[in-house]
């Protein structure tokens, strides 16, 4: 059976709302302006997530919202071509169910990452501005827990040498442009991180 376009689960695949795909946002948008101005369609699972410029921090005009009821859902979607910030916004179901907590969840029919709260909780929560990285990506479970913990400014590089595992982890770098994926064995990653500028806490 096919999933409902929208429907936004966190890693486990438990459900917790229903999202919207937005493009063409403004370059000054921020979460709280976005936050601001879907409020009035319903109530909202965490905080809307931008698209933003690794350099700039300016939002690239793409930026997803998940609703808690299907009411509020389909309520934003009829606000499709609205003017926001003087930009007439595309808004669609979301496809790739990012969540409040998660941006996306892993891979149909892989497991659930171990221990992947705590890790989050332990390495990200305390400095969520940092540069961090997964040693072995996989279908990046615990590199989406990690990436929805980061603020705009943190960065995640993730290695990975199964050309499955780079291919999904290229949609993720392409969606997100706080991850890098390398394709490299783990056992690199001073040679490959040291060029970029990333060392050792």
């Amino acid at each position: 059976m096919a999933a409902k376009a929208g429907l936004a689960k966190n890693a486990a695949g438990q459900v917790e709302g229903y999202e919207i795909f937005i493009k063409f946002l403004p370059a000054d948008t921020t979460e709280e302006k976005l936050l601001s101005f879907f409020a009035e369609a319903g109530e909202i699972v965490g905080a809307p997530r931008l698209m933003v410029d690794s350099k700039t921090g300016s939002c690239k005009g793409i930026g997803w919202i998940t609703f808690a009821t299907d009411a509020a859902f389909k309520e934003a979607l009829r606000w499709n071509g609205c003017l926001f910030g003087g930009r007439k916004l595309d808004i669609k179901a979301g496809k790739q169910f990012h969540t409040g907590v998660r941006p996306s969840v892993q891979a149909p029919g892989t497991h659930t990452p171990a221990l992947c709260e705590e890790v989050v909780k332990k390495l990200v929560a305390p400095n969520p501005g940092g540069v961090y990285v997964d040693g072995t990506f996989g279908r990046g479970g615990h590199t989406r827990a990690m990436l929805a913990a980061l603020s705009p400014h943190g960065r995640l590089h993730a290695f990975d040498m199964d050309p499955e595992a780079i291919a999904v982890a290229k949609e993720l770098m392409a969606a997100d442009s706080r991850f890098t994926i390398h394709h490299a064995p783990f056992s690199s990653m001073k040679d490959v991180l040291k060029p970029l500028g990333v060392k050792p806490a």
